[in-house]
Protein backbone atom coordinates (compact mmCIF):
# COMPACT_ATOMS: atom_id res chain seq x y z
CA UNK A 1 0.00 0.00 0.00
CA UNK A 2 1.49 3.33 -0.99
CA UNK A 3 0.87 6.24 1.79
CA UNK A 4 0.76 10.05 1.04
CA UNK A 5 4.56 10.98 3.12
CA UNK A 6 4.67 14.62 4.01
CA UNK A 7 8.09 16.22 5.38
CA UNK A 8 8.63 16.29 9.06
CA UNK A 9 10.77 18.98 8.94
CA UNK A 10 11.55 22.29 11.66
CA UNK A 11 8.13 23.14 13.95
CA UNK A 12 6.05 19.98 12.66
CA UNK A 13 8.89 17.43 12.96
CA UNK A 14 6.64 15.72 16.02
CA UNK A 15 3.07 15.76 14.45
CA UNK A 16 3.26 12.65 13.21
CA UNK A 17 4.62 10.71 16.36
CA UNK A 18 4.38 13.31 19.36
CA UNK A 19 5.48 10.58 22.19
CA UNK A 20 4.53 11.88 26.33
CA UNK A 21 6.11 14.79 27.60
CA UNK A 22 8.39 14.72 30.53
CA UNK A 23 6.64 15.92 33.68
CA UNK A 24 8.98 19.31 34.05
CA UNK A 25 8.27 22.53 33.78
CA UNK A 26 4.64 22.63 33.21
CA UNK A 27 3.46 25.22 30.70
CA UNK A 28 -0.29 24.16 30.70
CA UNK A 29 -2.69 25.67 29.04
CA UNK A 30 -5.18 27.74 30.55
CA UNK A 31 -8.94 25.41 31.26
CA UNK A 32 -10.54 27.81 28.86
CA UNK A 33 -8.20 26.73 26.45
CA UNK A 34 -8.05 22.90 27.61
CA UNK A 35 -12.42 23.12 27.21
CA UNK A 36 -12.15 24.17 23.44
CA UNK A 37 -10.05 20.96 22.33
CA UNK A 38 -11.66 18.90 24.18
CA UNK A 39 -15.01 20.29 22.35
CA UNK A 40 -13.03 19.83 19.01
CA UNK A 41 -11.80 16.05 20.05
CA UNK A 42 -16.01 15.77 21.21
CA UNK A 43 -16.82 16.96 17.33
CA UNK A 44 -14.26 14.84 15.56
CA UNK A 45 -15.18 11.52 16.96
CA UNK A 46 -18.88 12.58 16.59
CA UNK A 47 -17.89 13.01 12.79
CA UNK A 48 -15.67 9.96 12.36
CA UNK A 49 -18.50 7.83 14.12
CA UNK A 50 -21.00 9.07 11.76
CA UNK A 51 -19.08 8.64 8.54
CA UNK A 52 -18.19 4.58 8.82
CA UNK A 53 -17.54 3.41 5.41
CA UNK A 54 -16.26 0.00 4.67
CA UNK A 55 -12.81 0.80 5.80
CA UNK A 56 -13.62 1.83 9.05
CA UNK A 57 -15.82 -0.37 11.06
CA UNK A 58 -16.66 0.84 14.70
CA UNK A 59 -17.95 -0.78 17.77
CA UNK A 60 -21.62 -0.45 18.63
CA UNK A 61 -21.77 -2.15 21.85
CA UNK A 62 -20.90 -1.16 25.62
CA UNK A 63 -17.90 -0.28 26.72
CA UNK A 64 -15.73 -3.70 28.58
CA UNK A 65 -15.52 -1.53 31.64
CA UNK A 66 -16.92 1.17 33.62
CA UNK A 67 -15.94 2.69 36.87
CA UNK A 68 -17.13 5.29 39.19
CA UNK A 69 -14.94 7.11 41.59
CA UNK A 70 -18.20 8.19 43.83
CA UNK A 71 -15.72 10.48 45.71
CA UNK A 72 -14.57 12.84 43.15
CA UNK A 73 -16.41 16.18 43.39
CA UNK A 74 -20.22 16.07 44.23
CA UNK A 75 -21.45 13.84 41.23
CA UNK A 76 -18.51 11.25 40.97
CA UNK A 77 -16.44 10.88 37.71
CA UNK A 78 -17.18 8.16 35.24
CA UNK A 79 -14.04 6.50 33.79
CA UNK A 80 -13.44 4.34 30.69
CA UNK A 81 -9.84 2.36 31.38
CA UNK A 82 -7.58 1.95 28.42
CA UNK A 83 -4.58 -0.03 30.11
CA UNK A 84 -1.34 1.14 28.87
CA UNK A 85 -2.62 4.65 28.24
CA UNK A 86 -2.78 6.36 31.64
CA UNK A 87 -4.43 3.66 33.67
CA UNK A 88 -1.68 3.73 36.56
CA UNK A 89 -1.96 7.54 36.45
CA UNK A 90 -5.46 7.88 37.16
CA UNK A 91 -5.31 5.56 39.87
CA UNK A 92 -2.52 7.11 41.65
CA UNK A 93 -4.29 10.70 41.51
CA UNK A 94 -7.45 9.44 42.87
CA UNK A 95 -5.54 6.92 45.26
CA UNK A 96 -5.37 9.27 48.15
CA UNK A 97 -9.35 9.36 48.79
CA UNK A 98 -9.24 5.30 48.93
CA UNK A 99 -6.17 5.21 51.18
CA UNK A 100 -3.51 6.51 52.90
CA UNK A 101 0.17 7.44 51.26
CA UNK A 102 1.64 4.17 52.67
CA UNK A 103 -0.54 2.41 51.02
CA UNK A 104 -0.54 4.73 47.97
CA UNK A 105 2.73 3.80 47.38
CA UNK A 106 2.33 0.40 47.09
CA UNK A 107 1.51 -0.15 42.81
CA UNK A 108 -0.57 -3.21 43.70
CA UNK A 109 -2.52 -0.99 44.83
CA UNK A 110 -2.05 2.22 43.12
CA UNK A 111 -2.34 0.37 40.49
CA UNK A 112 -5.67 -2.48 39.38
CA UNK A 113 -6.90 -3.13 42.86
CA UNK A 114 -7.74 0.50 43.82
CA UNK A 115 -10.60 1.16 41.58
CA UNK A 116 -12.28 -1.90 42.71
CA UNK A 117 -13.54 0.29 45.67
CA UNK A 118 -15.35 2.43 42.96
CA UNK A 119 -18.90 1.56 41.27
CA UNK A 120 -18.54 -0.89 38.29
CA UNK A 121 -21.08 0.20 35.94
CA UNK A 122 -22.51 3.65 37.34
CA UNK A 123 -26.11 4.82 36.01
CA UNK A 124 -25.71 5.74 32.53
CA UNK A 125 -26.48 9.91 33.36
CA UNK A 126 -24.62 12.49 31.49
CA UNK A 127 -24.95 14.80 34.70
CA UNK A 128 -21.62 12.62 35.75
CA UNK A 129 -18.37 13.38 33.98
CA UNK A 130 -16.83 10.86 31.72
CA UNK A 131 -13.71 10.84 30.69
CA UNK A 132 -11.28 8.64 28.74
CA UNK A 133 -7.31 8.42 28.06
CA UNK A 134 -6.05 7.52 24.73
CA UNK A 135 -2.48 7.29 23.46
CA UNK A 136 -0.94 6.56 19.79
CA UNK A 137 -1.29 3.70 18.76
CA UNK A 138 2.69 2.85 17.86
CA UNK A 139 3.44 3.85 21.19
CA UNK A 140 0.88 2.22 23.37
CA UNK A 141 1.39 -1.55 21.82
CA UNK A 142 5.41 -1.29 22.12
CA UNK A 143 4.59 0.04 26.02
CA UNK A 144 2.54 -3.36 26.16
CA UNK A 145 5.41 -5.09 24.92
CA UNK A 146 8.34 -3.87 26.67
CA UNK A 147 6.57 -3.72 30.24
CA UNK A 148 4.46 -7.33 29.77
CA UNK A 149 6.79 -8.83 27.28
CA UNK A 150 10.31 -8.59 26.39
CA UNK A 151 12.82 -9.81 28.56
CA UNK A 152 10.61 -12.30 29.93
CA UNK A 153 8.40 -9.44 31.02
CA UNK A 154 5.49 -10.19 33.59
CA UNK A 155 4.56 -13.38 35.40
CA UNK A 156 1.09 -13.47 34.65
CA UNK A 157 1.86 -13.23 30.75
CA UNK A 158 3.82 -16.29 30.74
CA UNK A 159 1.64 -18.83 29.16
CA UNK A 160 0.30 -16.14 27.07
CA UNK A 161 4.16 -15.70 25.65
CA UNK A 162 4.84 -19.25 25.50
CA UNK A 163 1.82 -20.87 23.99
CA UNK A 164 0.04 -17.81 22.22
CA UNK A 165 3.40 -16.40 20.82
CA UNK A 166 6.72 -18.32 20.86
CA UNK A 167 5.07 -21.79 20.13
CA UNK A 168 2.56 -20.48 16.88
CA UNK A 169 5.51 -17.86 15.87
CA UNK A 170 9.02 -19.18 16.15
CA UNK A 171 10.15 -21.23 13.18
CA UNK A 172 12.01 -23.86 14.50
CA UNK A 173 14.76 -26.05 12.59
CA UNK A 174 13.63 -29.64 10.80
CA UNK A 175 15.78 -31.25 13.68
CA UNK A 176 13.57 -29.49 16.41
CA UNK A 177 9.61 -29.90 15.45
CA UNK A 178 9.22 -33.59 16.77
CA UNK A 179 10.10 -32.44 20.65
CA UNK A 180 8.50 -28.66 20.17
CA UNK A 181 6.30 -29.24 23.17
CA UNK A 182 9.29 -30.38 24.99
CA UNK A 183 11.39 -27.52 24.38
CA UNK A 184 8.28 -25.23 24.92
CA UNK A 185 7.83 -26.40 28.17
CA UNK A 186 11.17 -26.53 29.23
CA UNK A 187 12.12 -23.29 28.57
CA UNK A 188 8.49 -21.57 30.02
CA UNK A 189 9.69 -23.44 33.54
CA UNK A 190 12.62 -22.04 32.42
CA UNK A 191 11.52 -18.09 32.36
CA UNK A 192 8.92 -18.71 35.58
CA UNK A 193 12.24 -19.42 37.63
CA UNK A 194 14.19 -16.27 35.95
CA UNK A 195 10.85 -13.63 36.85
CA UNK A 196 11.00 -15.34 40.46
CA UNK A 197 14.75 -14.19 40.56
CA UNK A 198 16.24 -17.50 40.14
CA UNK A 199 19.56 -17.91 37.82
CA UNK A 200 18.95 -20.03 35.35
CA UNK A 201 21.15 -21.73 32.53
CA UNK A 202 20.20 -20.58 28.85
CA UNK A 203 20.50 -24.04 26.27
CA UNK A 204 21.92 -22.84 23.54
CA UNK A 205 20.20 -25.46 21.13
CA UNK A 206 16.70 -25.23 22.39
CA UNK A 207 15.01 -22.07 20.04
CA UNK A 208 12.54 -21.41 22.64
CA UNK A 209 15.39 -20.35 25.03
CA UNK A 210 17.10 -18.07 22.55
CA UNK A 211 15.59 -15.13 23.16
CA UNK A 212 13.74 -16.70 26.33
CA UNK A 213 10.21 -14.19 25.56
CA UNK A 214 8.69 -13.67 22.23
CA UNK A 215 10.37 -10.63 20.09
CA UNK A 216 8.50 -8.06 19.01
CA UNK A 217 7.73 -9.85 15.34
CA UNK A 218 6.40 -12.61 17.14
CA UNK A 219 4.36 -10.42 19.95
CA UNK A 220 2.85 -8.22 16.77
CA UNK A 221 2.26 -11.69 14.81
CA UNK A 222 -0.06 -13.13 17.82
CA UNK A 223 -1.83 -9.84 18.25
CA UNK A 224 -2.66 -10.28 14.47
CA UNK A 225 -3.55 -13.61 14.37
CA UNK A 226 -6.23 -13.17 17.54
CA UNK A 227 -4.15 -12.84 20.46
CA UNK A 228 -6.56 -10.35 22.45
CA UNK A 229 -5.76 -8.64 25.82
CA UNK A 230 -6.78 -5.61 27.42
CA UNK A 231 -3.36 -3.94 27.69
CA UNK A 232 -3.05 -3.98 23.58
CA UNK A 233 -6.75 -3.97 22.58
CA UNK A 234 -8.08 -1.01 20.64
CA UNK A 235 -9.90 1.74 22.66
CA UNK A 236 -12.91 1.72 19.40
CA UNK A 237 -13.26 -1.87 21.18
CA UNK A 238 -12.36 -1.26 24.70
CA UNK A 239 -14.56 2.00 25.35
CA UNK A 240 -16.65 2.04 21.96
CA UNK A 241 -16.80 5.69 21.64
CA UNK A 242 -19.17 5.22 18.36
CA UNK A 243 -21.51 3.00 20.63
CA UNK A 244 -24.91 4.58 21.94
CA UNK A 245 -24.09 3.34 25.34
CA UNK A 246 -20.62 5.71 25.42
CA UNK A 247 -19.80 9.78 26.02
CA UNK A 248 -17.23 11.04 27.14
CA UNK A 249 -17.19 14.43 27.98
CA UNK A 250 -13.11 14.42 28.54
CA UNK A 251 -11.02 12.69 26.15
CA UNK A 252 -7.35 13.27 27.35
CA UNK A 253 -4.31 12.20 25.87
CA UNK A 254 -1.35 9.97 27.44
CA UNK A 255 0.84 12.92 25.18
CA UNK A 256 0.01 15.67 27.45
CA UNK A 257 -1.98 14.32 30.43
CA UNK A 258 -0.73 15.82 33.40
CA UNK A 259 -1.47 19.02 32.07
CA UNK A 260 -5.07 17.48 30.81
CA UNK A 261 -5.72 15.71 33.78
CA UNK A 262 -5.21 18.72 36.18
CA UNK A 263 -7.53 21.27 33.27
CA UNK A 264 -10.19 18.16 34.23
CA UNK A 265 -10.22 18.52 38.26
CA UNK A 266 -10.30 22.06 37.63
CA UNK A 267 -13.17 22.20 34.68
CA UNK A 268 -15.83 20.33 36.59
CA UNK A 269 -15.02 22.35 39.76
CA UNK A 270 -12.46 19.87 41.95
CA UNK A 271 -9.76 21.67 43.12
CA UNK A 272 -8.31 19.33 46.40
CA UNK A 273 -6.47 16.85 43.82
CA UNK A 274 -4.24 19.24 41.77
CA UNK A 275 -0.53 18.58 41.25
CA UNK A 276 -0.47 15.20 41.92
CA UNK A 277 1.62 14.48 39.21
CA UNK A 278 4.28 14.98 41.59
CA UNK A 279 3.34 12.01 43.49
CA UNK A 280 2.41 9.99 41.03
CA UNK A 281 5.66 9.96 39.28
CA UNK A 282 7.67 9.60 42.70
CA UNK A 283 5.58 6.54 43.25
CA UNK A 284 4.72 5.01 40.36
CA UNK A 285 7.33 2.40 38.52
CA UNK A 286 6.77 2.22 35.22
CA UNK A 287 5.88 5.79 33.82
CA UNK A 288 4.78 5.90 30.26
CA UNK A 289 7.42 3.14 29.02
CA UNK A 290 7.05 3.29 25.60
CA UNK A 291 9.32 5.00 23.12
CA UNK A 292 11.30 7.56 22.32
CA UNK A 293 11.07 8.14 18.75
CA UNK A 294 14.09 6.47 17.13
CA UNK A 295 12.62 3.03 19.61
CA UNK A 296 9.63 3.63 17.52
CA UNK A 297 11.32 2.99 14.65
CA UNK A 298 14.03 -0.05 16.02
CA UNK A 299 11.12 -2.17 16.75
CA UNK A 300 8.85 -1.42 14.12
CA UNK A 301 11.93 -1.73 11.43
CA UNK A 302 11.66 -5.42 12.54
CA UNK A 303 8.46 -5.82 10.95
CA UNK A 304 7.90 -6.46 7.09
CA UNK A 305 5.75 -3.66 5.22
CA UNK A 306 2.37 -6.76 5.22
CA UNK A 307 2.82 -6.99 9.11
CA UNK A 308 2.94 -3.39 9.34
CA UNK A 309 0.32 -2.72 7.20
CA UNK A 310 -1.59 -4.96 9.31
CA UNK A 311 -1.23 -3.96 12.25
CA UNK A 312 -2.43 -0.21 11.44
CA UNK A 313 -5.60 -2.10 9.80
CA UNK A 314 -5.71 -3.46 13.40
CA UNK A 315 -5.85 0.34 14.75
CA UNK A 316 -6.97 2.84 12.51
CA UNK A 317 -10.12 3.23 13.64
CA UNK A 318 -8.02 4.55 16.97
CA UNK A 319 -6.54 6.61 14.49
CA UNK A 320 -8.73 8.14 12.76
CA UNK A 321 -10.96 9.23 16.19
CA UNK A 322 -8.60 10.22 17.72
CA UNK A 323 -6.42 12.12 14.87
CA UNK A 324 -3.31 9.95 15.36
CA UNK A 325 -1.58 10.60 12.05
CA UNK A 326 -0.62 6.48 11.84
CA UNK A 327 0.20 6.41 7.97
CA UNK A 328 2.11 9.13 8.50
CA UNK A 329 4.58 7.22 10.76
CA UNK A 330 4.50 3.71 8.59
CA UNK A 331 5.88 6.71 5.81
CA UNK A 332 8.43 7.07 8.30
CA UNK A 333 9.37 3.68 9.68
CA UNK A 334 9.34 2.68 5.85
CA UNK A 335 12.27 4.93 5.30
CA UNK A 336 14.06 4.02 8.42
CA UNK A 337 14.20 0.63 7.14
CA UNK A 338 15.66 1.64 3.98
CA UNK A 339 18.02 3.58 5.56
CA UNK A 340 18.56 0.66 7.59
CA UNK A 341 18.33 -2.27 5.32
CA UNK A 342 15.45 -3.70 7.60
CA UNK A 343 12.86 -6.54 6.55
CA UNK A 344 10.56 -4.31 3.48
CA UNK A 345 9.01 -7.78 2.13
Amino acid sequence: MQYYCKETTGADAECPLRLRNPPKNFNCSSVEHFKRVMKERRDRVASVCSNQTNELQFSKSRPKELFHFNKVGSSGLTWCPVFKAGSSTTNAYFCQLYYDQDKCSNKKINGANMWRFSAFFPPASKSIPRFVTVRHPFDRVLSAYRDKIEDSGSIAFLDNMFYHMMGPHRLLPPEHVRNKQTLLKQARDKADWKMKGYQIKIFPDNPYENPIYPTFEEFIRSLLTGNHNEHWSSINHACTPCSQYSWYDYILKVEDLDCEFNNMLFAINVTTLQDLHTYYWQTNENPARGGRKNDIYRYYGQLTSDTLQGFYQWYKEDCALFGYHCEQVLCEIEAWKRMNKGPLL
